[in-house]
C-alpha cells in the first residue's frame, strides 16, 4: 500500500461554476487529490484509492492559504 498522502490538485468554489445540470450542489467546495508519486491511470482495480474528490460546505471567509509542509519535497511537473 501507499505510505504517503495524496497530493492536492485543485479546489473549486461551486458557486463560481456555471450550472450544467443538477448533479452538483450550487454551493460548497470540491477538493481534488491524486497520487502524484506513483501517478496511476486508475484503470486497474489495484489503483483504487489513487485519487479522491472531497465535497465540503462553508463560507469563503473560513478559507485561508496553507503553508507547504516543510517535510515534503516540492515538485514541479
Amino acid at each position: 500500500g501507499r505510505s504517503y498522502a495524496l497530493g492536492f490538485i485543485a479546489q473549486f468554489d461551486l458557486s463560481d461554476l456555471p450550472s450544467i445540470d443538477e448533479s452538483l450542489p450550487r454551493t460548497g467546495w470540491l477538493y481534488f487529490f491524486y497520487d502524484c508519486v506513483a501517478q496511476p491511470w486508475g484503470f486497474d482495480p489495484k489503483d483504487r484509492g489513487c485519487c479522491r474528490v472531497v465535497y465540503a460546505k462553508g463560507p469563503r471567509e473560513r478559507l485561508h492559504p496553507s503553508v507547504f509542509p516543510a517535510d515534503l519535497e516540492a515538485r514541479q511537473t
